[in-house]
């Protein structure tokens, strides 16, 4: 997994947003999956926009050092774990700075 790389969304979702939380709804031919809705907590919803936002993964880690009182070790740890959890949903931009269609 390279930490300075650009994730793009691989498949088309749909955000809900309820309060601190983000729901994550996977599109499949023009319809919503409601079977693998994915609920996000604060944190991991964080995550999600940053890369949405198109920040490395290392930008989200320096973000997350400055909100947690956290060794950079953990927070590393975590981020990673998310990333791999959420493979389905990006992939690393071989072309940073392409415009996605």
């Amino acid at each position: 997994m390279n930490l300075n790389a650009i994730y793009r969304l691989k498949q088309p979702v749909v955000t809900h947003d309820f309060g601190d939380e983000i729901y994550v709804i996977p599109v499949r031919e023009n319809l919503a999956d409601m079977t693998q809705i994915m609920g996000l907590n604060p944190t991991a919803a964080r995550i999600w926009t940053w890369l949405e936002q198109g920040l490395t993964p290392e930008q989200v880690i320096n973000g997350m050092r400055s909100d947690f009182d956290a060794p950079l070790i953990e927070i590393r740890h975590e981020v990673v774990r998310f990333l791999n959890e959420i493979h389905e949903y990006f992939e690393c931009d071989p072309q940073p700075g392409r415009i996605q269609s």
